[in-house]
């Protein structure tokens, strides 16, 4: 379990880090910033329920 979790972790760590770079550049740009912000949080949280969820149901 130790083995899958850690890469998981650190993936979407980065993936984290991205979003928020990439959120904060959208909201300098006016246009369509809180859109862009929406789909990413979305994104982040799904990210996140699959790899709480995936282990359940793989059976780890």
């Amino acid at each position: 379990m130790g083995m899958i979790l850690i890469p998981a972790f650190l993936f979407l760590a980065m993936l984290i880090i991205v979003i928020c770079v990439l959120v904060f550049k959208a909201s300098k740009e006016k246009s369509g910033g809180l859109i862009v912000s929406a789909i990413c949080l979305a994104v982040v949280c799904g990210l996140i329920l699959w790899y709480i969820i995936l282990p359940f149901y793989i059976g780890y």
